[in-house]
């Protein structure tokens, strides 16, 4: 449940504030370091399934101009290293 609530409040920061503090372009990536922190706090495969439902969400967050699963297999990789 925590997971949960730590990554839907990640997406809403990066989509909405951070974009505004950007710095030549670059905007830190939130829900990478949620998925970090999952792998770093259990196991490979609950930092997997974290790093598929962030990925997931931010491929379907609005301002997305890509391919859905684009997020989702790089946080799915992340969340198995």
């Amino acid at each position: 449940m925590l997971a949960a609530v730590a990554v839907a409040l990640a997406l809403v920061v990066q989509v909405s504030v951070l974009p505004h503090l950007s710095w030549r372009g670059v905007v830190p990536d939130v829900c990478l370091l949620v998925v970090v922190a999952a792998g770093l706090a259990g196991d490979t495969r609950f930092a997997m399934l974290v790093g598929f439902a962030a990925g997931l969400l931010l491929d379907l967050a609005p301002p997305a101009d890509h391919a859905a699963g684009r997020w989702a297999l790089a946080l799915v990789v992340v969340g198995w290293v």
